[in-house]
């Protein structure tokens, strides 16, 4: 998506990519989540996040809902910003085009150039440095 100069190819590649398995399998995953909240109501417990978080880190619902909102706290104005930034290049520079909207589809490939330009980033040469195998193995460690 990030290399893929034809807006339709990226907006197709986006929808496929974002839609996978759906319908198919939303039958089958409303099944396994009624079977995990009866299985979690058998053993005790209110519904299924509660026992699958009873032994994590956040023991609760609320604490995860805490920790999703100080996250979204500390990165919405961060986000904003980039997303004002992203939109300008965009307009300005690649498109050339005031009062073009800018697509989810579009964020790869605009945020992409924008390194390329203003911090000289290739993701590929950088990936060279970070193969997967190795980068995986390092952060489970």
């Amino acid at each position: 998506m990030g290399y893929c100069h034809n807006p339709e190819v990226r907006k197709n590649l986006y929808k496929e990519f974002n839609t996978r398995a759906f319908p198919e399998n939303i039958e089958i995953l409303d099944k396994i989540r009624s079977l995990n909240n009866e299985k979690a109501i058998i053993l005790g417990y209110e519904n299924y996040p509660q026992f699958d978080l009873e032994n994590q880190m956040a023991k609760n619902v609320n604490a995860v809902y805490d920790l999703l909102n100080k996250i979204n706290q500390a990165t919405k104005l961060k986000a904003e910003e980039e997303k004002r930034t992203l939109t300008l290049f965009a307009k300005k520079e690649l498109f050339k085009n005031d009062d073009y909207k800018v697509h989810p589809w579009d964020i790869s490939f605009i945020s992409n150039l924008y390194e390329k330009k203003y911090f000289d980033i290739d993701q590929e040469k950088l990936s060279e440095y970070f193969p997967v195998t190795n980068t995986i193995n390092k952060l489970l460690e």
